[in-house]
């Protein structure tokens, strides 16, 4: 550990830096309170004489280099508080009250139980101070010294009861995060001794000096590569110093992870014995097992604390609600998503403790192989040897670029799929053939752009074959770059000419006539061919001194100062402070004509457009303008139509609606979003006539900051989107009655929405945020896809004429494009886990955990959702499902007697009234199946029925804890009092048992056996499940009656057979899934598809045996390719590029020239 006299110089070494930065002069009172061991006197404080305003001081709780806390009675109120006081020292720093302010803001803003109470902030006789929740309990420190270090810390039914008792205060600490989070607020110095421990033993997180309100654009109160936070706890993106402003709630959720380990095991995380070793180890080390200092840690609990401390965030939980839910399970000994550490992110892991470049990393790594290489020739003298380490070599290699670059990926994988030959062994072969699938599953991301400065915007060109991003450079000028999608060609530039005021505030992208305007500072507007970079056209107001546009970013988004005209190839809107403007477009010339000039008499230094808007039509336009004022003007004459006042400030963000003469508006200090009538109204004064307010739409009380309406057709319904100020999304659709907007979706699933962008469709929303995520919903609010889009803030997205691409671009780093739609390797989310998968055809059906089913199809996209009543929710989640043949009818089963049938014959799922299933207890395994009749067949721990068409219930069989199977003439159930025979055939023309014995199966040594059968109805497959530790198949055929084929894969869940039976799919506990080849004596592994994050309950092959689909715990239905013949047109379809120079030089060992 770091010794104390280190610990004091590295405190004082910080803060001397942290001064300096800040400007301030006086640095003697960076050795104040560095070293709590030297006993060094409180900093300095007037003289206070026992009372502070309405406070009594009692005494001192604590004291730090910034000010001091004490146990205070507030006489008002008559209750003890902690009254914290800025040092005069700290006082006189404007980092230290900027971050005294900050903690009073954050906390106050903050309501929780477990979350310290902030009851007042102020300044008395110049002194800043801080009323705090008094927590009157000890600290989390003194509670794990006292559990550990207790005599009965080393009985070993104590231990265990002491690691729940963590888990649970744990569990508590990251909900209590999360609902910090939930406010905005990143607390980014998580560590024990910000944790109190009430007298019931409920935990407070206490201290939010260093927190970041994610909402917040105003100043860093960091320098760049300051670091901040405790050391030992800080997560490794705030060692490197590259967390930067865009902290979000994964650096939270590692300082969860941390205290989890040290609550647990008593020890920190990671120790050294100086400060730079310390940060050298959270960079590069790997958390030590929790279980090597007490092995009554369950081995879950490490793969929890490595999710949580993992080195890249977007590994880690997405939130810290994630983690709470998952030491829930934990306590629970419910299964977790958490996974070992795969091998080659091990190998990833191993490389990345080296700080030099990926690529010169990765050439030591392709050295060493090489070496191996060359050793096993020269030693062996097998040239087939040294061919198989090289693919191996190629394999690990792709694995470690899958997240860093997938082009490189695709083609190592490319590569080692190219020199495979007659000698590769299938077990080389399977793991060739499981790298390409995982990397072409993943290579959504087509290639990076480079680009220099800050992006404005981000489009396509017209024929989707260019991307276009837009920003200022360093320099300030306006610059344009744009690249083809296939990265055969270099990249176009245009750069507005130097000079003052000229650089970018707004841009428009016309996929129509393909071009790009460019809106400038000094009020010129250009217009560029995004293809060849020419300058076609610029808009200069013809005004002794140009108006400036108005740099107009409402919390983060661009808003536009200019557009196309909709069904125009001529005209342009452009938006200034005195005013908007027309403009004509001419043939042949450089200088456009402008056509009206909306100039209010009243207008004034202060006034101007914030933004501009057009209808879908291009009829009319609207005008935004900062003192509230909204204005819609016919845009072929500039006539007025009416305008609102209703607005106080800004109003900043304004919408059409493209099927009715509404117009939605909002600004940027209100709790509101208005809805205007656009349609003319008489005006006999000459008064410019009010347009006609017609409804309110508000968005739970905060701000609404971005209104963008969906394309669409009149015979769909308008739908809107409003973001607010915590960046949720709200969807709205149109109805007929005031205020002619419904709200029917809210979805709250970034860290901060700072770009949105409706697809050319009108089908899908997608969003970039400041997480650095692009996510993809449908127009119901669900989830669709989600993408690393950067690591910093996403400030623009695009969707390429098609739908098919997207382009995505961070402030200051490179412009990247992406695939929209995955068609090979399709993903489909819903709300819950799915705990069962069945189909029939080209229908799919998912049973969630809480009883409702998501509807999917093979060939299209999307899921349709339907829920059971709130009456009849589930208790012990889905068990089974089944559906019919012909598809149109599916069974949903749950114990203890829940037996729902659903009518899916129409668009729309129908539940059917519910049958009781005999008012009996439901079954085994999968204890539901259709017969080809029609009838269902259900298993009960005391027999066997058929729910008939009619819904009469027979029984068919008296078997305890049956699971069923129905072939093409019998029923085969399996139980666990099945006299004489283990597996029975029920002939299901005249009813009775085969007497003779099918298979020698061990009931009495198997958890509910798993049954399914193959499409063709001939092929039986039968698992021993006992909970998935066994993993015994057999593979049944049910005309001979024998076992066809047997095989053994430990941890398996659920199995799914080819309609013709010669290909089987085992899905894992550990979010495995493999795909095997029947046909040989002893089954083949194909491949494994890699994915899933937890376990997969189901899998299903579709009748063509061309497509497989997995479902499992972590939300997501996938579909796979069931043949891969077509492995390398779909490589040659995904690959942009070919190896550059550098790559052929650092890989040349590998490649087979």
């Amino acid at each position: 550990m770091i010794s104390d006299e280190n610990e004091h110089l590295h405190d004082v070494h910080e803060r001397l830096l942290r001064m300096a930065a800040a400007g301030e002069s006086d640095l003697s009172h960076a050795f104040a309170g560095a070293n709590e061991d030297d006993a060094a006197p409180p900093p300095a404080l007037p003289e206070l004489e026992g009372a502070f305003g309405t406070y009594e001081l009692e005494r001192s709780l604590g004291h730090g280099g910034q000010g001091v806390v004490y146990l205070a009675n507030d006489t008002r109120l008559g209750r003890k508080v902690a009254l914290k006081l800025l040092s005069a020292s700290g006082a006189a720093g404007a980092t230290a009250r900027a971050r005294f302010e900050r903690e009073a803001t954050a906390a106050s803003r903050l309501h929780h139980a477990g979350i310290c109470t902030v009851y007042e902030a102020g300044e008395l006789d110049g002194q800043r101070f801080l009323a705090m929740e008094y927590v009157d309990g000890e600290s989390l420190p003194q509670w794990i010294a006292r559990t550990t270090n207790s005599d009965a810390a080393t009985d070993s039914g104590s231990r265990r009861t002491r690691v729940d008792a963590a888990l649970h205060l744990v569990e508590q600490i990251a909900r209590a995060v999360h609902a910090a989070h939930e406010a905005g607020v990143i607390h980014r110095d998580l560590k024990p001794q910000n944790i109190m421990l009430r007298r019931d033993g409920s935990p407070v997180v206490l201290d939010f000096g260093l927190a970041r309100d994610d909402r917040d654009d105003g100043e860093v109160l960091t320098m760049q590569g300051d670091v901040l936070g405790t050391p030992a706890y800080m997560p490794p993106e705030r060692v490197r110093g590259t967390a930067g402003k865009a902290a979000d709630a994964r650096e939270d959720v590692y300082g969860v992870g941390a205290i989890l380990y040290e609550c647990l095991t008593g020890q920190r995380p990671f120790r050294g014995h100086t400060r730079e070793q310390l940060y050298q180890r959270i960079l590069t080390s790997q958390v030590e097992d929790p279980r090597n200092a007490d092995p009554a840690i369950p081995r879950e609990a490490r793969y929890v604390i490595e999710t949580a401390m993992e080195k890249a965030p977007d590994r880690r939980y997405a939130s810290a609600l994630e983690l709470a839910d998952e030491l829930q399970r934990l306590q629970q000994r419910e299964p977790i998503l958490a996974r070992p550490v795969p091998r080659w992110l091990r190998l990833q892991r191993w490389v990345q403790r080296h700080p030099g470049a990926a690529i010169p990393t990765i050439a030591a790594f392709v050295v060493l192989v090489a070496g191996v290489v060359t050793a096993l020739s020269l030693l062996a003298s097998v040239d087939v040897e040294a061919r198989h380490a090289r693919i191996r070599a190629l394999v690990a290699a792709s694995a470690l670029e899958v997240e860093r670059d997938p082009q490189r990926a695709l083609l190592l994988g490319r590569e080692a799929n190219r020199q495979l030959d007659s000698s590769a062994t299938d077990e080389l072969r399977t793991a060739v053939r499981s790298q390409l699938i995982e990397v072409l599953a993943r290579s959504r991301r087509v290639g990076d752009f480079e680009f220099d400065g800050t992006r404005i915007g981000v489009g396509f060109s017209s024929d989707g074959r260019r991307l276009v991003a837009v920003g200022r450079g360093d320099d300030g000028a306006c610059s344009l770059r744009s690249w083809q999608v296939n990265g055969e060609a270099h990249p176009i530039d245009y750069h507005v000419p130097p000079g003052r005021r000229r650089h970018v505030t707004s841009c428009a992208f016309d996929v129509v006539q393909n071009r790009v305007l460019l809106a400038s500072w000094n009020g010129v507007t250009r217009v560029v061919s995004p293809s060849t970079g020419e300058l076609l056209h610029e808009l200069a107001p013809p005004t002794p001194r140009a108006p400036l546009h108005c740099a107009n970013i409402n919390r983060g988004y661009h808003l536009s100062l200019t557009c196309f005209v909709p069904r125009s190839e001529d005209l342009v809107l452009t938006g200034s402070r005195d005013g908007a403007r027309l403009w004509q477009l001419r043939p042949g010339q450089l200088q456009g004509r402008e056509v009206w000039h909306d100039l209010r008499p009243e207008w004034q230094d202060n006034l101007g457009v914030g933004q501009i808007v057009v209808s879908s039509d291009g009829t009319l336009c609207a005008a935004g303008e900062h003192d509230g004022t909204v204005r819609v003007l016919k845009v072929e004459s500039g006539e007025l139509i009416g305008q609102g006042q209703q607005h106080t400030h800004n109003a900043c963000a304004l919408g059409f609606d493209p099927n009715r003469p509404l117009l939605v508006s909002s600004a940027d200090t209100e709790t509101r979003a208005l809805v205007w009538n656009t349609e003319a109204a008489e005006s006999s004064t000459g008064i410019p006539s009010e347009l006609r307010l017609v409804g309110e739409l508000g968005v739970d009380g905060r701000t609404p900051i971005l209104v963008q309406f969906a394309p669409t057709t009149r015979e769909r319904p308008s739908v809107l989107l409003v973001t607010d100020s915590d960046r949720a999304l709200h969807l709205f659709r149109g109805i007929d009655t005031a205020p002619y907007f419904e709200r029917y979706a809210v979805v709250r699933a970034h860290a901060g929405v700072l770009t949105a962008a409706f697809s050319p469709d009108g089908s899908r929303l997608m969003t970039g945020s400041h997480d650095g995520m692009v996510r993809i919903f449908d127009l119901e609010g669900r989830l669709i896809e989600e993408i690393r889009g950067s690591d910093g803030p996403v400030p623009a997205v695009a969707w390429s004429p098609n739908g098919e691409l997207i382009g995505s671009s961070e402030h200051y780093g490179p412009g990247r494009l992406w695939r929209a739609i995955d068609k090979t390797f399709r993903v489909e989310r819903v709300p819950r886990a799915v705990a069962a998968l069945a189909g029939s055809g080209q229908r799919i059906a998912a049973g969630l955990r809480d009883g409702s089913i998501a509807i999917a199809d093979l060939s299209k996209r999307g899921t349709t959702l339907a829920s059971r009543p709130s009456s009849g929710v589930v208790e012990h989640g889905m068990v089974t499902i089944s559906m019919r043949r012909d598809g149109k009818r599916l069974a949903v089963g749950a114990r203890p007697n829940h037996l729902d049938l659903w009518d899916l014959s129409s668009g729309k799922p129908r539940l059917e009234p519910p049958i009781e299933a005999a008012n009996a207890t439901l079954g085994g395994s999968n204890y539901l199946d259709f017969g080809d009749g029609g009838e269902l067949f259900v298993g009960t721990r005391s027999k066997v029925v058929a729910v008939h068409a009619n819904r009469d219930i027979e029984t068919v069989a008296k078997v305890k804890w049956a699971s069923i199977a129905v072939t093409a003439r019998s029923v085969a159930v399996v139980g666990t009092d099945i006299a004489g025979t283990d597996i029975a055939m029920w002939d299901c023309q005249n009813g009775v048992f085969d007497s003779d014995r099918v298979l020698n199966f061990d009931a009495q040594e198997t958890d509910r056996p798993y049954m399914t059968t193959s499409y063709n109805r001939r092929w039986i497959a039968l698992l021993k499940w006992n909970q998935g530790i066994d993993g015994r198949i057999r593979i049944i055929d049910a005309e001979q009656r024998r076992v066809h084929r047997e095989l053994h894969v430990p941890q398996t869940r659920s199995v799914a057979l080819s309609a013709n039976g010669d290909r089987l799919l085992t899905t894992g506990l550990n979010g495995q899934v493999k795909l095997w080849d029947l046909e040989p004596e002893a089954p083949r592994l194909i491949a494994e598809l890699r994915g899933h994050r937890s376990i997969v309950w189901g899998a299903y092959f579709s009748p063509d045996g061309r497509q497989l689909v997995t479902a499992g715990s972590d939300g997501t239905i996938r579909f796979w390719p069931a043949q891969f013949d077509g492995l390398e047109d779909l490589l040659k379809e995904r690959l942009v590029r070919e190896f550059t120079a550098l790559e052929e030089e650092t890989y040349g060992d590998l490649l087979d020239h």
